[in-house]
């Protein structure tokens, strides 16, 4: 017997690959998002391409182990751009996508590659799937102090995409019903897909790992599974900010949150990610900040200095340019024997393997998101499957991602955000309040495995052929 064809699918890609490491340059929860999606329509069946752009002389297309191939095209010159050139390269992306096509349905990533993917479906004569991530209308309605508006000509451009597509799969019910509201989705065309969580990877700490030192998380320091470092004359826990360093991602409330504590009280901050040339001045203002609160800062030994970004990425991506702000230290300590790692209450770590995000969460005593703005924050879920508790601002597709597995913030006080971050700290104390902080969160991400989800991406997938 012959078995029928296995279904030839795009996922277009433009500015971000699914190899970039999120959290460096402007990669963050899409390029996890793409890579989990692709590897799970493989295993339902489906011959997947990811088609993304080549920033780079030396990449080359490549099969992950779950079976994708990440094809990188020519569109312009092979280096990352600034975000405001990348729209000028969307006919030569869509002429290379072509010459690797035709594809039997083409699922677009943001609305750049929306431009590309909807010329690739109609040449393919396939359906043409929209997955937006960020909708530049709802940014703008949500814009962080220092951030610049979406030009007109991307909320525009949306528009079109989502009233053209044969449908438009959101991420969040937030994100749903905004594409609806402020962009003008047909209703009837929308279906919100929550993303999933690689709970093999992401795994509260076990027992035995409590006991030990830890291995592949961000080395520094010693963190152990109640937040304690490793330290022992210190008993100090530790919560992670895991973004982008841009004023989007608030981690300046998260510096005066942990400030706002007594310090016989406050936590150590891991800040894990890093920031573009664009955000220069927000990376600054930070440091300023930290000084000006009296809090010490350093960086990690092991972390990156600077991001030389091979890809241009984004989560809510916001398209990419190169080179980072290097991350200087705000009153370092002056002593030469004390490891300012140890003794920072602001530590920065730059971008995180996955393993060592993994490692980082769950020896961490909880999570937080002091964003504007978050389609998802597929990174809450991460944190749940770690079994550790969110502290989140109440927007977008965060009390999605949430649930009840923390606390959502209306306000952006850092009296509030202290209070929340107290309470959880304080509950996390003793052995009992671990146990039930873990239980909670793993419980509220059961249902959110990447296998199931691509099952339901399959099924949609399979009712448009």
């Amino acid at each position: 017997m012959v078995s029928a064809p296995r279904p030839r699918v795009a996922l277009v890609s433009l500015h971000t690959s699914p190899l970039a490491t999120a959290g460096s340059g402007d990669a963050g929860g899409m390029n996890v998002y793409l890579r989990a999606l692709a590897d799970g329509l493989v295993a339902d069946g489906f011959d997947v391409d990811v088609l993304t752009r080549r920033t780079a002389a030396d990449q080359r297309s490549v099969t992950t182990p779950g079976g994708t191939r990440v094809l990188f095209l020519e569109a312009g010159a092979t280096a990352s751009v600034a975000k405001e050139e990348l729209p000028g390269l969307v006919d030569a992306f869509t002429a290379s996508a072509l010459a690797a096509g035709p594809y039997d349905l083409v699922h677009s990533h943001y609305w750049l590659s929306g431009l590309a993917g909807e010329r690739l479906a109609a040449a393919s004569g396939a359906p043409h799937l929209v997955t937006l991530h960020t909708l530049a209308a709802l940014k703008n309605e949500l814009l962080a102090d220092g951030d610049t508006p979406e030009p007109e000509a991307r909320v525009a451009a949306e528009r079109t995409l989502l009233a053209n597509a044969t449908a438009v799969l959101a991420v969040s019910q937030a994100e749903a019903d905004a594409a609806v509201r402020l962009a003008g989705a047909p209703r009837e065309r929308v279906r919100v897909v929550l993303p999933g969580v690689d709970t093999r990877l992401f795994r509260p700490l076990s027992p035995f790992e409590a006991q030990q030192e830890p291995v592949g998380g961000t080395d520094c320091g010693d963190s152990r599974s109640d937040g304690s470092r490793g330290d022992t004359s210190v008993d100090r826990p530790t919560v992670v900010v895991a973004a982008r360093v841009q004023p989007l991602k608030g981690q300046d409330l998260a510096v005066r949150a942990i400030a706002a504590l007594p310090r016989d009280r406050r936590p150590q901050l891991i800040l894990a990610g890093d920031a573009t040339a664009s955000h220069a001045a927000y990376v600054a203002a930070l440091h300023d900040l930290i000084e000006e609160l009296g809090l010490r800062s350093a960086r990690c030994n092991h972390a990156r200095a600077t991001v030389g970004a091979a890809h241009t990425t984004g989560d809510g991506p916001d398209a990419a340019d190169s080179g980072a702000e290097p991350v200087r230290d705000a009153n370092p300590a002056r002593d030469a024997d004390v490891d300012p790692t140890r003794d920072a209450d602001v530590l920065f770590v730059g971008p995180l393997e996955r393993e060592q995000l993994a490692e980082t969460l769950r020896r961490a005593s909880a999570l937080l998101i002091p964003s504007y703005s978050e389609t998802f924050g597929l990174v809450a879920l991460e944190a749940a499957a770690s079994g550790i508790p969110v502290i989140a601002s109440r927007v977008g597709g965060l009390p999605e991602a949430v649930g009840d597995n923390g606390i959502l913030l209306d306000d952006r006080s850092a009296e509030s955000w202290a209070a929340a971050l107290d309470a959880v700290l304080t509950e996390a104390r003793d052995a009992a309040g671990r146990a039930r902080l873990r239980s909670r969160a793993v419980a509220h991400v059961a249902p959110f495995r990447w296998d199931a989800v691509a099952l339901r991406f399959g099924d949609i997938y399979r009712s448009h052929l």
